[in-house]
């Protein structure tokens, strides 16, 4: 039966994005991936593993991967199967520059980036004297063949394998196991707010792991055309939950309306 067939993908789509902690297998990066280099904003360049290397690395591998999916589809977007983390978009350069120009100290603090995707965020508290760095993303392709080669290309590699994390999963099925309660200082997050769907998974997950004194930055846009999300409707969600004062930090106007959003928790002494 067509409703059999199409739950089953649905569940075996479900099951292969349990979370799981991921770990970085060496080499790294292969002498044939064509790397990028980006400026972030003035004063910050990182390299990044352009999308072409992952592809073609992809395109020999025995399984069909998120990333191929998507690829022969022309789309940044399959929902429930890969959630764009192959590209880096405008919000991330926004988060950089507003960490960098504004000063957000990072040094020695614990630091989460969620939904990763090329981990930029993450690898700039790397670069900020960061002492802990978790990077999550919803598709464990983009985590092994994205992030980690980011990482690498931009830190030295002890401080890859033991001043970082890399968790692959839907939000909803991250566990303290995986990314502790109140483990966080800081927590960034960019272009993650597209979908009005993720965003109670979103706000738990922050409630949880969010120290009690700790900030959270979200980088996105005002309205995301299509599917519906936007930083209106997510601080009307945070509003409802009342478990955080949220405010509008930076507004970039340029191009499509961006904002940074600023969140701590409510009621602090008590």
């Amino acid at each position: 039966m067509p409703d059999d067939e199409t739950d089953g993908q649905q569940s075996e789509e479900a099951v292969k994005n349990l979370a799981k902690e991921v770990k970085p297998v060496q080499p790294f990066i292969s002498t044939s991936d064509i790397v990028d280099e980006l400026e972030l904003c003035p004063g910050i360049r990182m390299k990044c593993i352009g999308s072409r290397s992952i592809e073609a690395r992809l395109e020999g591998s025995d399984y069909d991967s998120c990333i191929t999916q998507s690829a022969k589809k022309e789309t940044d977007l399959i929902p429930n199967v890969y959630e764009g983390g192959l590209k880096v978009w405008e919000c991330t350069f926004d988060l950089v520059r507003y960490l960098s120009e504004s000063r957000v100290p990072l040094a020695g603090l614990s630091v989460l980036d969620l939904g990763c995707g090329a981990g930029l965020p993450g690898i700039y508290a790397l670069h900020q004297d960061a002492a802990h760095v978790c990077f999550q993303d919803f598709n464990e392709e983009v985590i092994t063949q994205l992030t980690i080669p980011n990482a690498a290309l931009n830190t030295e590699a002890n401080r890859l394998l033991h001043n970082c994390r890399f968790v692959t999963g839907d939000w909803g099925h991250i566990g303290n196991d995986l990314i502790p309660s109140q483990r966080y200082d800081i927590i960034l997050t960019s272009e993650t707010i597209y979908s009005t769907d993720s965003i109670p998974n979103l706000h738990k997950l922050i409630e949880r792991t969010l120290k009690p004194d700790g900030t959270v930055y979200v980088a996105a846009k005002t309205h995301y055309f299509g599917v519906g999300g936007g930083t209106r409707l997510f601080e009307d969600y945070v509003h409802s939950q009342g478990e955080f004062n949220i405010d509008t930090c930076k507004q970039f106007t340029e191009g499509l309306q961006r904002e940074i959003l600023v969140m701590k928790r409510k009621n602090l002494q008590g």
